[in-house]
């Protein structure tokens, strides 16, 4: 009943603003995407699909509440993984001098580069932490942590290798080298970015 009711009231707004509104009959007609692979890994809490080894398949890259990095191929199976600290918020795959890299923010302040295989850390880098901030409005930071909120690799610059952009739960955005030095930050008012 529930159901009906929202769809009634989606419809009815729609037909309001003279809208085109799927019917059943339309959404039946969309074919079925089939499943390609499942797979029972824990409580994962950030994930990124991207050709992470320049091999032209796409893997799974998995960030794990219990710090681990999960790499999956597109078969679904482990092509590796590797444990940092504190549990895994937020993964990316970048172009940086050293090939593709794997990075990885963690809930400990701290945001991680792995190498494309997974076997080794290129770099970590402690995310900006205000106490000022933090003393002003409390309620904004996570516990009064930087802890990662979200990564974007991408090229600022355009020489061809990516930036790593994060967003903590210290109200900042921070903007890293690809070798993991801080290029700069900007303090988000009024929220934490991801």
């Amino acid at each position: 009943p529930q159901l009906e009711t929202l769809t009634a009231a989606i419809r009815n707004d729609a037909a309001a603003q003279n809208e085109p509104v799927a019917t059943d009959k339309q959404t039946d007609a969309l074919p079925a995407l089939p499943i390609a692979w499942t797979r029972k890994v824990g409580a994962y809490t950030s994930y990124c699909v991207a050709d992470t080894d320049g091999s032209g398949s796409d893997h799974v890259l998995l960030g794990m509440a219990d710090g681990r990095v999960l790499c999956l191929n597109d078969a679904g199976k482990t092509v590796w993984e590797h444990k940092l600290d504190g549990d895994i918020r937020a993964v990316a795959c970048a172009t940086t001098p050293a090939g593709k890299t794997i990075i990885a923010g963690s809930k400990n302040e701290h945001v991680y580069a792995l190498t494309a295989d997974g076997s080794k850390v290129l770099w970590k880098h402690k995310l900006h932490f205000s106490k000022a901030v933090h003393d002003r409005a409390p309620w904004w930071t996570e516990g009064g942590k930087a802890t990662t909120k979200g990564i974007l690799a991408t090229d600022l610059d355009g020489d061809g290798t990516d930036e790593v952009v994060c967003g903590t739960g210290a109200t900042f955005i921070e903007a890293l080298t690809p070798d993991g030095r801080s290029m700069w930050m900007r303090q988000f008012v009024w929220g934490t970015p991801d």
